[in-house]
């Protein structure tokens, strides 16, 4: 069975998938998840078709690891630099059972850093406000 993924809406045809293999993509795509896509198909096209890299994406570390025969290989690819350059994607054909894993940039990891922080100053000014009012004499 083909599956075709259009934004967040599936498509099921009845056309016979022999020729298809089975992909995972992980981390900074819009749609995460198991894609059936046909033989031959490039990294780029997978990406695509989970809805293409969030804001966070670093394109330049994207790995793959290529799980058939058990072999483990990891690749780590610049994409950003292939998009760039328009080189050939063809040497970035992904295989049956191969892991896409898109990390996050280093604007992602300073956003947490800066959210981690207002919330800490939040508690702090409201410890402040609370002792400050314990302190309060109110006789008259």
């Amino acid at each position: 069975m083909k599956k075709s993924c259009v934004g967040v809406l599936v498509i099921f045809s009845s056309l016979v998938w022999s020729e298809g293999i089975s992909v995972y993509i992980w981390g900074e795509v819009k749609l995460p998840g198991k894609y059936y896509v046909p033989s031959g198909t490039s990294i780029i096209d997978v990406i695509s078709t989970a809805g293409g890299p969030t804001n966070f994406a670093n394109l330049k570390k994207v790995k793959i690891v290529h799980t058939r025969w058990d072999t483990g290989r990891v690749e780590i690819i610049n994409l950003e630099k292939h998009l760039k350059e328009k080189k050939n994607t063809k040497m970035l054909e992904v295989y049956d059972s191969d892991v896409i894993l898109v990390p996050t940039n280093s604007w992602y990891k300073w956003k947490q850093v800066i959210k981690i922080l207002g919330d800490v100053a939040l508690v702090v000014n409201v410890a402040y406000l609370l002792i400050r009012e314990l302190r309060v004499d109110y006789s008259p």
